[in-house]
């Protein structure tokens, strides 16, 4: 719990004085294009934190418990048995595949983290305007304590970032086809449908 709030405390600090910092750099255009530069560092190295925190994390109790199990299973199966297991066969192809790279159950929680790290990294610097805030809100409205407990929902989430894009640029298509590609990972996924009809709303 200390660690934790060690980097929420982190967070926070950082976002208030980079918040000061681009009020005083807003008749600038030098100044803020160096604070824009700067933003992009700190965001990398805040979500680089919250990865440790999301790669470190004990394995041994609570939800993580259930992916290590899960994992240590699939390095005694084939991928064709993996992927006929009744629910999410992109979940379960994608854990068979990283048997083949580890059989090591941190590695496998360092490989899942590093991709719900970096889509939620890109998704930040490509639309947030306020970048450090926006992290600091994920780690505090909940959305950082859900994927560390459900890592099937964390991936399809991530996966559904990349479907923004095609939400802006008004490509039906590649929207559906990146959400339809989440949806493998977790059926939850197809909410996530409502959001291109939604966005034709002002």
């Amino acid at each position: 719990m200390i660690v934790y709030l060690c980097v929420l405390i982190i967070l926070f600090l950082v976002a208030f004085i980079n918040n000061r910092n681009q009020i005083t750099s807003i008749n600038s255009s030098k100044k803020s294009y160096a604070v824009k530069k700067n933003n992009s560092e700190k965001l990398f190295f805040l979500v680089t934190l919250i990865y440790l925190l999301m790669a470190l994390k004990s394995y041994v109790t609570g939800d993580y418990s259930r992916y290590a199990i899960n994992f240590i299973n699939a390095t005694y199966k084939s991928i064709t048995d993996m992927a006929s297991i009744k629910g999410e066969i992109g979940f379960h192809t994608f854990t068979k595949i990283i048997t083949y790279i580890t059989s090591n159950v941190r590695w496998y929680f360092a490989i899942t983290s590093a991709f719900i790290c970096i889509s939620l990294g890109i998704f930040i610097q490509k639309n947030a305007d306020n970048k450090i805030y926006s992290l600091f809100f994920y780690y505090t409205i909940g959305l950082f304590a859900f994927s560390l407990a459900g890592l099937r929902q964390a991936l399809a989430m991530s996966i559904c970032l990349f479907a923004f894009k095609a939400i802006k640029d008004k490509k039906c298509i590649k929207f559906i086809l990146i959400v339809g590609f989440a949806f493998l990972f977790h059926k939850s996924a197809a909410f996530f449908l409502l959001a291109y009809p939604i966005a034709r709303f002002k």
